[in-house]
């Protein structure tokens, strides 16, 4: 495996087109009321023999960063902690103050999974994810073991 930085190079565009539609239904996703085109973020691939199997997609405004998008094809193989620390480096050498990322209230494993990256939680908006639904009517009611979803969690790493 290995981890890349598409910025230029088109070989990768509609595999990474593909995963993301995959898992959001488009390559445009809503976090917090806004709307994000993520094949115009910041972003790190996984590799392997010229499969994407793993990206992140970040953007950074002012001094911070967000994760917007963290996908892995193969769970429990280190490509999600290996795509965040890509991205925190990044950040931290372009000099950022904070990273942060969202998640929905139905996803314990994610919420986990960066609570074990370091970051903590922020901020609650409760029934946050009802005005996003309204943005995007793909984005389902219900998520992880059955759970409505409706509320976003904001954590963040102080880089």
């Amino acid at each position: 495996m290995e981890y890349v930085n598409p910025e230029g190079d088109s070989r990768y565009r509609e595999q990474m087109n593909a995963l993301l539609r995959e898992a959001w239904g488009d390559v445009n996703v809503v976090a917090h009321g806004e709307w994000f085109d993520l094949t115009a973020c910041d972003m790190f691939l996984c590799v392997d023999f010229g499969e994407v199997i793993g990206a992140v997609h970040f953007i950074v405004t002012g001094n911070d960063a967000e994760i917007l998008s963290l996908l892995s094809r193969r769970e429990h193989a280190g490509i999600g902690r290996a795509l965040m620390r890509l991205a925190a480096d990044a950040c931290r050498a372009r000099g950022m103050r904070c990273l942060r990322v969202v998640t929905t209230n139905d996803n314990a494993r994610a919420f986990r999974f960066y609570q074990r990256f370091g970051m903590e939680l922020e901020t609650v908006r409760l029934r946050q994810v009802d005005v996003s639904r309204r943005m995007k009517p793909l984005i389902p009611l219900t998520g992880c073991d059955g759970i409505p979803i409706r509320d976003e969690l904001q954590l963040v790493l102080k880089l």
